[in-house]
């Protein structure tokens, strides 16, 4: 069954994008906070611009309008220069205009004196209080760049004024000086009035400190549109107005921060309110963990010690959770079922097992009384064979080993005996077909003072010596070697190698798997071995290995045992 993963690392995934996506939305609500806000401060602040703007523009076209009109409908300014300067005449006529000048000056918006100018004669004729506002040099200017029976507005930057001139034809100019601060354009942050030198017309302590921007304000954009500025780390929002009738522009700066400063709380919150939802989100998430993930970890693991056969249930015994609670009543049923049904198991396991046990002890009796007539018929015909020959004393050395043999077998039925007595009923073997064959066999022997006291099932050794002189003896040209040899190995291990110079183990047979096949036809020989090996070790590791090198080897891996528990023994 296919599975998605472990449960506590998908709840921890879930709560962490569920946090991220809030504090993902949050931001998005941040920014589009600041968004409405700019865009809301830039509506305002372009109608107030506009406003003002418009307010500007028709002071100026009423000023105009009034000039024209004075110009038209003067009598004393169209005979003006019909006078020689300085006659009574023309003394007269200075003095009515002045008069007219004077009575409209505080008529119209912004203009601080109106002027009439007459070149031929470079007469300045102003309204009280105009000849200290109006100086020569930049009315010079506004008279040079006007035209013919046209009107000109000229700003002076120096005396941060506007002078707005119309020419008559006379050579006589006609004109008014505004004081741009008269306009009264209140506002409490930055504002700008400036031409097309960027000097601000309007008197502020803050001109100074912003003419850097000058160049930026003064670049082209859409009549109410809004930029961005920057001027020593600090932003900017720019709104500004253009006239329709002159150079002017009208700008308004609001700094960024005092724009977002009422989003200040606001942004705070938006940082502390996913610390404070994961804060929450992980409280329930500890109660999630104490309540229903720690019960079912708890059970999870269990249901993995009894699938790996262990049956140790005291991480989840009494359905209790780890710090001595109660559980709910729900897992605590779960426990109980579960303790209740593994404790069946187990009880059926062991029922199970020892009727194993009891199969395995009556295969292994079998085992070994198939194995004493095996090496008892081989032995006989030995005997018979040199008692053919004549051979009388050979006949009582080896029935006395023979004797001896069966004296140990008769003795007792024993499962396990010491390798020393194994290689001791080898040695009985050995010297038996070496007095058979006294001039074509050899045998070696080797066991070490660690591996004399190791349990071994009886005649395992034995088992494969019989076999080797068997079929080693298959070529009848050459000599038959043997050799046992035994030492200890690795990890409480013991190798036992017997291993001849014969003609070696059929291909066939080597090709099997199997480690209890048997060898040309004695079947019972490596399978009894095998298994009463198998059945010894339990579950310890243990194997048989047949193959060919210069004859037949065979290699046997088998645990050490010497503790004498292992030595079952049972009267016959």
């Amino acid at each position: 069954m296919q599975t998605k993963g472990s449960l506590r690392r998908s709840l921890i995934s879930r709560v962490a994008i569920l946090i991220i996506a809030l504090t993902l939305l949050l931001i998005y609500i941040l920014y589009d906070g600041i968004g409405i806000i700019r865009s809301q401060a830039i509506d305002s602040h372009r109608q107030l611009t506009a406003t003002y703007m418009e307010r500007i523009d028709n002071a100026l076209s009423k000023t105009n309008a009034y000039l024209s009109h004075l110009a038209a409908y003067n009598d004393d300014l169209s005979t003006l220069t019909a006078y020689s300067y300085g006659s009574s005449s023309y003394i007269i006529s200075k003095i009515n205009i002045q008069k007219e000048l004077t009575a409209n000056t505080g008529l119209y918006d912004g203009v601080a004196a109106f002027f009439v100018y007459i070149a031929s004669n470079k007469d300045l004729l102003t309204s009280s209080g105009g000849q200290a506002l109006i100086h020569q040099a930049p009315l010079q200017e506004a008279i040079q760049a006007t035209s013919p029976t046209e009107w000109t507005i000229h700003i002076d930057d120096q005396s941060q004024s506007i002078i707005q001139v119309t020419s008559l034809s006379n050579g006589v100019y006609l004109g008014a000086y505004i004081d741009s601060d008269d306009w009264n354009m209140t506002y409490d942050g930055l504002i700008f009035l400036y031409g097309s030198s960027g000097h601000s017309l309007l008197h502020k302590d803050y001109n100074s400190d912003y003419h850097s921007l000058s160049a930026q304000m003064r670049a082209p954009y859409k009549d109410g549109g809004a930029a961005e500025l920057h001027q020593s780390g600090t932003a900017y929002l720019m709104v500004k107005s253009v006239s329709k009738l002159s150079k002017l522009q009208l700008a308004i700066l609001i700094p960024e921060s005092e724009l977002l400063q009422s989003l200040k709380v606001y942004r705070q919150w938006v940082w502390l309110l996913p610390l404070l939802v994961a804060g929450i989100i992980l409280t329930f998430y500890y109660f999630l963990q104490n309540s229903l993930l720690k019960p079912v970890l708890t059970l999870h693991r269990s249901f993995k010690n009894v699938s790996t056969g262990s049956w140790d249930l005291s991480a989840s015994a009494n359905g209790s959770r780890p710090n001595g609670n109660k559980q709910y009543e729900e897992f605590a049923l779960l426990f109980q079922s579960f303790h209740s049904m593994v404790g069946q198991i187990n009880e059926l396991k062991i029922d199970v097992y020892e009727e194993q046990l009891r199969s395995q002890q009556a295969e292994y009796k079998h085992l070994q009384l198939q194995i004493h007539p095996h090496f008892y018929m081989n032995t006989l015909n030995i005997i018979y064979n040199m008692a053919a020959l004549g051979e009388t004393k050979a006949v009582q050395k080896l029935t006395l080993h023979l004797a001896q043999y069966f004296r140990f077998i008769t003795k007792t039925n024993q499962e396990l005996i010491t390798v020393a007595e194994e290689m001791e009923q080898v040695h009985n073997y050995l010297e038996i077909q070496s007095m058979r064959f006294p001039d074509r066999f050899r045998y070696e022997l080797q066991l070490p003072d660690g591996c004399k006291g190791a349990s071994l099932p009886p005649l395992s050794i034995l088992t494969f010596v019989e076999n080797t002189m068997i079929h080693g003896f298959q070529d009848k040209s050459n000599d038959l070697f043997v050799q046992v040899s035994i030492e200890e190995g690795e990890h409480g291990q013991m190798n036992i190698m017997i291993r001849d110079n014969g003609c070696g183990f059929p291909q066939d047979m080597l090709e099997q798997r199997e480690g209890g096949s048997s060898v040309k036809g004695n079947g019972i020989g490596i399978y009894n071995v095998a298994t009463r090996l198998k059945m010894m070790a339990g579950d310890q590791p243990s194997e048989i290995k047949l193959s060919n090198d210069g004859g037949a080897v065979v290699q046997m891996v088998v645990p050490i045992q010497q503790d004498n528990d292992k030595r079952r023994t049972s009267h016959v």
